[in-house]
């Protein structure tokens, strides 16, 4: 489980020669504390899959806001983190109807064209993000969700785990990596 809460500071990968931040075909990034101005938002992010389900919710409130599938990498656990790759494709759920709503599918393509995923990888991730909207159409893993939201969890610190730039993270490691950096 992953708590990001309104208002607190996390790291964002920033494109080397823009304000803004990076997507995941940029090979030229530096991460910067960022402060987070969105919802309170808990993802649960599943061993193996290429995806992680989120509930986000205004502050102070415990419904009335949206699920959120995110595509991304296969978790890696490293010491004292965890690493994932934001893979563009995401789906959002407002209660209360729950419609999905694909979004950045465009990027996906972009992404996907760029680091050169073979076929097989790009449907992979989009049976999972699939598998995803179906999990969240269940009411026990919207409660599942809603209850963890309310959880207390301890802010860790952003110390030195964190690499500062796409070169400190080694090329080969990550599955979706072309090796250029």
């Amino acid at each position: 489980m992953i708590r990001i809460s309104a208002g607190s500071v996390w790291l964002a990968a920033y494109a080397a020669d823009a304000p803004r931040r990076a997507h995941t075909w940029v090979n030229e990034w530096r991460l910067r504390p960022t402060r987070w101005t969105g919802d309170e938002c808990t993802y649960l992010i599943r061993p193996g899959k290429y995806y992680a389900t989120g509930y986000f919710v205004p502050r102070g409130r415990e419904t009335g806001g949206k699920f959120y599938v995110n595509a991304q990498t296969p978790m890696r656990r490293l010491a004292g983190s965890i690493e994932t790759l934001d893979l563009e494709l995401d789906v959002e759920m407002r209660e209360p109807d729950l419609v999905p709503r694909w979004k950045d599918t465009d990027l996906f393509t972009r992404m996907a064209d760029r680091r050169r995923l073979p076929p097989p990888l790009r449907d992979r991730i989009r049976r999972d993000a699939e598998e995803a909207v179906s999990e969240l159409r269940r009411p026990a893993a919207r409660s599942l969700l809603r209850r963890m939201s309310r959880i207390p969890v301890p802010v860790p610190s952003l110390g030195p785990l964190f690499p500062t730039s796409r070169r400190q993270v080694p090329c080969a490691a990550h599955p979706l990596d072309d090796g250029a950096s």
